[in-house]
């Protein structure tokens, strides 16, 4: 069911106090069907008080948007993306003079060799922000329990990246339905062993969309990744001082060339978290076609001040 409630924006706070809150969204009025797929349109903005799992973000970086790719090594973006006759060890150095961040996927899939790492980090310019997808081991196998080993030789390759690294990606299987104590044993382990790091959660079920989730992520200071997808409804909830956006597509799948309409609530969305000092991430998942670096751009074309400033000055 569609909401209708119009978008208003919530009463001001004296002074004191907004300067010690978090911004972020959540709907004016939930409402289902009776079915999981539902679609929520209409957000009031609200004021979410902080909580102890919460960071200050990095100096230089609140505030800015920036948008890039997930992955990069891609058969179709040959000629279109990257220059016709550039070989495949060379994609990532022309990847970074286009954009300032990147979501490392090959990391869901398998560990990177050390001099894999560090040959991403000596690639990459000043500047540049990794966000690595954590392992799929830890995700889709373990399913976020007993996995503390795999998490430790997780982190200790991916902390090869050093001060670029700058959030992991946790993109929880399909299959998995609402349990809300397993997330918060996760969510705990994760403050525990990578407290340096800003965490970031996909949930992949509708299930998953109530208070209790959300509460859990706010207490551990990780934030909620907003979707683009025809499996899950758009959820803008925001729980840290961190948004994150995923686009996988949708009509056309893989291949969705997004429309300047279909960004218009995300660009929305993001100037708004822009505006009020958060840290923002947005990535295209839409790779076939070189579809995913051409809306990437066009997003940040539409971002104007709000995208992060790509080169770094």
């Amino acid at each position: 069911m569609r909401c209708c409630v119009p978008m208003r924006r919530a009463r001001s706070l004296p002074e004191r106090i907004q300067r010690r809150t978090v911004s972020g969204f959540r709907p004016t009025r939930f409402a289902a069907s009776g079915t999981v797929s539902i679609v929520v349109t209409c957000y009031s903005i609200v004021h979410v008080p902080p909580t102890h799992g919460e960071r200050r973000y990095r100096a230089g970086v609140g505030g800015s948007i920036a948008v890039g790719t997930s992955g990069w090594s891609y058969d179709d973006w040959a000629g279109a993306f990257y220059p016709e006759g550039l070989p495949r060890s060379r994609w990532f150095e022309h990847y970074v003079t286009r954009f300032p961040t990147v979501e490392v996927n090959a990391t869901f899939y398998r560990l990177p060799s050390e001099a894999m790492v560090r040959r991403w980090r000596e690639l990459a310019p000043p500047g540049f922000r990794f966000v690595v997808k954590g392992s799929r081991v830890i995700t889709h196998l373990r399913r976020l329990e007993g996995c503390e080993e795999e998490l430790g030789r997780f982190l200790e390759r991916v902390r090869g990246l050093g001060p670029s690294l700058r959030v992991i990606l946790w993109q929880l299987p399909p299959s998995l339905h609402l349990d809300v104590p397993r997330l918060e044993r996760f969510l705990a382990l994760l403050r525990r062993e990578a407290p340096d790091v800003r965490h970031a959660v996909e949930l992949r079920h509708p299930s998953w969309l109530v208070e209790g989730a959300f509460a859990a992520l706010r207490a551990h200071g990780a934030a909620h990744v907003a979707v683009s997808s025809t499996r899950m409804p758009r959820d803008l909830r925001v729980t840290t001082d961190l948004v994150y956006a995923r686009f996988h597509g949708l009509g056309g799948g893989y291949a969705h060339d997004y429309s300047a309409e279909e960004l218009a609530p995300w660009v929305a969305f993001l100037r708004e978290a822009h505006a009020r000092g958060l840290e923002g991430y947005a990535f295209f998942n839409n790779d076939a076609r070189a579809r995913a670096p051409k809306n990437a751009a066009e997003l940040i074309r539409a971002l104007g001040p709000a995208a992060a400033p790509w080169p770094a000055a």
